[in-house]
């Protein structure tokens, strides 16, 4: 099971709107489940998903539904693949 965690930083997030960012996660593979690791600080009104984009990539998207423009911080997100 690989597991790995990677900071990654989104620009401003528009109300109703969706981000995403990529980090490597060696081992990882196209149709693998991911248990994601999410940091304690997310902005309140982020929704997340996770998924294995592409061999070795995690994808990470973030979706705003809190009612206003948001900019989150750097954080670091985690994943392991089962």
């Amino acid at each position: 099971m690989p597991s790995g965690s990677s900071a990654l930083d989104f620009g401003s997030i528009p109300d109703g709107g969706i981000a995403s960012l990529t980090f490597t996660l060696t081992g990882a593979a196209t149709g693998d489940k991911v248990a994601p690791a999410w940091p304690s600080a997310l902005d309140a009104g982020l929704v997340g998903i996770m998924l294995v984009s592409a061999a070795d990539t995690i994808q990470v998207r973030l979706g705003n539904l809190s009612g206003a423009d948001i900019d989150p911080a750097s954080m670091t997100f985690g994943a392991t693949t089962l």
